[in-house]
């Protein structure tokens, strides 16, 4: 065999540095945070509920010129091209189609003109219940160019290890409904719950959605699978200022390979994750840290741009969230920002759990 001309190997050479680094940059440069609300002055669903008073000061810090809150569809266009976003770009979203924010939330913001996007689930739009959107009131909001609205299964229900059949069922009826109220297909669809399984994330990037919306936390950014694009869930027990400023700030720390590919696991995934970064980043592992919930004696191995991380217990429980942070660059304020990466997995054998749960560990 030939040595490579030293050209070639100087080329080669360079690509293993800057040009890593410079991913690193460009996913900065495209970096979006999408916030997930459920219900908004509900006190007695604490579990998907934001106080009215938290929700004010939500909007009041995010209306602060240090914030750029986007309509969701033109993250996602900036994300699918790779083109970069102002900083601490923000997209506001509503799960479950829930009728307190029409009372409690809308009206803030269109008085301050903020976009937003609603998922709602079309079974949940014909019944008779006051808790829930009903087809006047989300025709009322889609006249607003304010507002977009995405769909969640016609059910509001969990279909991560539902077969293929009743997962494009799901779907197609409700797709079928809002061709019929609104005349045009949705094009943006959200996992109730932030469940999905590889074939169900599959399913969505056949029926052709511009993206699909989970509730694992960290950043959006150009590397981000389109069809399970992270969100920060926002509730009461997460939803105090200091947070809501860390959340907001966050970079996304891109990583590649990772374990396990199908966050609904088999008996085979015992305890093991891991994924990697680029090589720019490769110096600051150092400072990572991770957080499994549910789990104190985790192991955590730096190998070269690798991370793996051990857990002495299989993952018995019916969802657990993995987050991993490190320092990122100061922002134009001189505060400090995170990198954020996130999973959350779900285990079929786990115990029941009621659909209105949501496991909101984070790190310490």
């Amino acid at each position: 065999m030939r040595p490579l001309p030293i050209v070639l190997l100087i080329c080669l050479f360079w690509m293993s540095g800057p040009a890593l680094s410079a991913t690193v940059a460009e996913a900065d440069s495209g970096a979006a945070v999408i916030l997930s609300y459920h219900r908004i002055g509900e006190d007695s669903y604490p579990d998907l509920n934001t106080q009215t008073e938290q929700f004010e000061a939500h909007i009041a810090e995010l209306s602060s010129p240090a914030y750029h809150i986007l309509p969701l569809g033109e993250i996602v266009k900036a994300v699918k091209a790779g083109e970069k976003l102002p900083p601490r770009s923000i997209a506001i979203t509503f799960e479950g189609g829930y009728r307190s924010i029409l009372d409690r939330a809308v009206p803030l913001l269109l008085a301050k003109n903020i976009p937003f996007t609603v998922f709602y689930a079309a079974d949940l739009a014909d019944g008779k219940s006051p808790l829930y959107l009903n087809w006047n009131d989300l025709a009322a909001l889609k006249k607003n160019p304010l507002i977009t609205l995405g769909i969640h299964p016609a059910a509001y229900t969990r279909l991560a290890g539902a077969p293929q059949e009743e997962i494009l069922r799901q779907i197609n009826r409700a797709r079928s409904a809002h061709q019929e109220h609104f005349g045009a297909q949705p094009a943006l669809f959200s996992y109730p719950f932030g469940e999905y399984s590889l074939a169900y994330r599959n399913i969505i990037e056949a029926q052709q959605f511009e993206a699909a919306f989970g509730q694992q936390s960290g950043a959006a950014y150009s590397g981000s699978d389109l069809y399970a694009l992270p969100r920060f869930s926002i509730t009461e027990s997460y939803g105090d200022i200091e947070r809501l400023q860390t959340i907001a700030s966050s970079l996304p720390l891109p990583t590649f390979d990772i374990n396990p590919e199908n966050p609904y696991l088999t008996e085979n995934d015992i305890g093991a994750i891991g994924f990697s970064v680029p090589e720019g980043l490769k110096d600051s592992l150092s400072e990572l840290s991770c957080f499994i919930s549910q789990r104190k004696n985790i192991t955590q191995e730096i190998i070269g741009t690798r991370v793996e991380l051990r857990s002495p217990d299989p993952f018995t429980e019916e969802r657990t969230r993995v987050n991993c942070t490190m320092p990122g660059p100061e922002g134009e304020d001189g505060m400090p920002r995170w990198r954020w990466f996130g999973m959350l997995l779900i285990n079929p054998a786990g115990a029941d759990a009621a659909d209105a749960s949501l496991q909101q560990d984070e790190p310490q």
